[in-house]
């Protein structure tokens, strides 16, 4: 039997379904299938960006500095560990002097969420004598390096590879290394490590470069069903003309409002599937009344503090909402929640869930709730509570999180969740049975009026 090429269209309806990841690999190893490739649309499940590193599903692709000594005796100790974790992930120019932050201006497909009003008077640019001067002292602040963590004992090796950089910019002596720029692509089976010499050339155009690659040349909206920036304040080195569909979004909320500035997210991903928010302590709470918040059919809010954030959870009329605070949960923060389910009512449907660490907390909230109000349904681990003008009832469950619960990205770290804490409006036909002890004492009043007059 002869092998016989795909047609065309057999060609592109192969290629739109294809595993994205697979769809580029295979557009640069057969040129013939590039121009099918470029002119469809992307479909991706889940993308995480950083400002060096682009996750696509579940392969990771990382762009780093790495520097190779000479003599390898002679790499330093943090160099090496930067090495091990894929290079060094900002700047280094061509005397070897390190930049901490990317003040440069963006260029045209950039996702640029820094907030230029909050930087150094002249970008942060100071003078090789100030910068040294500036280490030094950094070093001798830090006292004794015998009572240092490892993270510490790194952090004032790498200052003192750069006050070596200064001394051989200063003398002009040749850098004792050679620097590449590795991309490491990691796979959930597999690591793929390339180099190249960097050449006086710029991380941040080596990651546009690779971003093309996956993302560019292609006219058309990208869709992605979970997009997540999990770092904040940052620049995005993507292609020209770069717009996605999404389904869910995960964000902090310092970048929330410059991202709806943008037009990277088209107009028909609105109102979102699932928007999760990570707010810092200073975030301001009128965040969660604009409408991309409001408008979400599920909302999942990361909070390093507990009460003003509660207080606001009464104006949000998200069918489900999900919070994971980062210190502990105090039950009295939620009896003016259910209190304010109680009286104005919600929906039947309504879900909030409360990410709690250990299952001792998630216990003593749901005891000290069940004191505060009317039981009329208690099982294990459950109870229920009636609605003050509708026929509903307020559950409120504590159940194992289950593995879909316990997400572990950058956006979530710091937030474990081991434990849920779930209050549900509920029908009155769907209120849990109650426990034993009532349905006995039920059954006992049945006995003793069999035909269904008054006691």
């Amino acid at each position: 039997m002869s092998d016989k090429p795909l047609s065309y269209p057999c060609l592109k309806a192969l290629l739109l379904y294809l595993e994205p990841n697979k769809r580029v690999e295979a557009a640069l190893r057969i040129p013939s299938i590039q121009t099918a490739h470029k002119s469809l649309p992307l479909r991706m499940e889940k993308v995480v960006l950083k400002t060096k590193t682009t996750a696509i599903n579940n392969i990771e692709y990382r762009l780093g500095v790495y520097q190779q000594y000479f003599n390898q005796s002679d790499t330093p100790m943090s160099v090496k560990m930067d090495n091990e974790e894929g290079g060094y992930v900002e700047e280094i120019d061509i005397y070897g002097i390190k930049s901490c932050y990317d003040f440069t201006a963006s260029t045209p497909g950039d996702l640029d969420l820094r907030r230029p009003e909050t930087w150094p008077v002249g970008n942060g640019a100071r003078d090789d004598i100030t910068e040294e001067e500036n280490l030094r002292q950094e070093i001798r602040n830090v006292g004794s390096e015998d009572e240092l963590s490892d993270d510490e004992k790194r952090s004032v090796d790498s200052m003192k590879v750069q006050l070596q950089m200064y001394h051989f910019k200063r003398n002009a002596i040749p850098l004792p290394y050679k620097q590449y720029f590795q991309l490491t692509i990691k796979k959930p089976n597999s690591v793929h490590i390339e180099r190249v010499e960097s050449s006086g050339k710029q991380l941040r155009d080596a990651m546009k470069y690779i971003n093309n690659i996956l993302f560019g040349g292609k006219n058309q909206v990208i869709f992605i069903n979970e997009l997540t920036f999990p770092t904040q304040r940052q620049i995005y080195y993507l292609p020209e003309n770069f717009k996605v569909r999404i389904k869910k979004l995960g964000i902090l909320t310092s970048d929330l409002q410059s991202m709806m500035k943008t037009n990277v997210i088209v107009e028909s991903s609105f109102p979102l599937a699932k928007l999760s928010m990570k707010l810092r302590i200073d975030s301001p709470a009128e965040l969660l009344n604009t409408d991309i918040v409001r408008n979400a059919d599920a909302l999942e809010i990361l909070h390093y503090e507990s009460v003003d954030l509660l207080q606001s959870l009464h104006n949000l009329r998200n069918k489900v909402i999900s919070i994971q605070l980062h210190c502990y949960h105090r039950y009295a923060h939620y009896i003016p929640l259910i209190n304010n389910w109680m009286e104005i009512g919600r929906p039947v449907g309504t879900v909030l869930s409360l990410g709690v660490s250990k299952r001792a907390d998630a216990e003593q909230i749901l005891r000290r709730i069940g004191e505060q109000f009317e039981i009329v349904g208690r099982i294990r681990r459950s109870i229920t509570i009636p609605m003050q003008h509708e026929q509903n009832f307020i559950k409120i469950v504590i159940e194992p999180a289950k593995p879909a619960d316990q997400v572990v990205d950058s956006l979530h770290e710091g937030f474990e969740t081991a434990w849920l804490v779930k209050i549900e409006v509920l029908e009155a036909q769907e209120q849990v049975p109650t426990g034993f002890f009532a349905r006995g004492l039920a059954m006992l009043g049945a006995l003793r009026c069999p035909l269904g007059g008054p006691r």
